[in-house]
C-alpha cells in the first residue's frame, strides 16, 4: 500500500464523511439531520457539497423516497469500516512505546517531540509560549 501524503486529503472535509454515511443510512435528509443533531438546512447543504465532491447525485428522489445511485452503494459499503476505523482511533486507550511489540519507537519519539506542548498544571490546558 503506498504512504498516504496530507495532499490525499486537501480540500476533504472527513465530517462530511459521518452525514453521507447517515444519510445513506436514513435517506432522508430531515432524519439525517435529526440523527447527526443538525438542522435540516445544514445538512442539505452537506449533501450538496457531497455530491461536488464526488461529482454524483448520490441520492435521487424516487417513488419511495430518496434512492441511492450505485456510486453511493458503493461509497457506502466503503464507508461503514472506514469510520468504524476512525472510531477506534479516536477512542482507542493511548500505549506508550515501551509497551507497543511494534518497534516504531523511533518515529513515535520523533513526532510527539514535535507536536507536544506544555501544559499549565492549574487548567491542564496548552500554554502559549512554547
Amino acid at each position: 500500500m503506498p504512504d498516504i501524503s496530507e495532499r490525499d486529503f486537501r480540500g476533504v472535509d472527513l465530517n462530511l464523511l459521518v452525514t453521507l454515511y447517515v444519510l445513506l443510512r436514513e435517506r432522508s435528509v430531515s432524519r439525517a439531520a435529526v440523527c447527526l443533531h443538525l438542522g435540516q438546512p445544514a445538512v442539505s447543504g452537506a449533501l450538496a457539497r457531497l455530491r461536488a465532491q464526488f461529482g454524483d447525485p448520490l441520492l435521487v428522489r424516487g417513488r419511495d423516497g430518496m434512492q441511492p445511485t450505485a456510486r453511493a452503494v458503493a461509497l457506502q459499503a466503503q464507508l461503514r469500516p472506514l469510520l468504524q476505523g476512525l472510531r477506534a482511533v479516536s477512542t482507542r486507550t493511548w500505549v506508550s512505546p515501551a509497551q507497543s511489540s511494534r518497534g516504531r519507537r523511533s518515529a513515535t519519539r520523533r513526532c510527539a517531540a514535535t507536536t507536544r506542548r506544555p501544559t499549565s498544571p492549574s487548567t491542564g490546558a496548552a500554554t502559549t509560549s512554547a
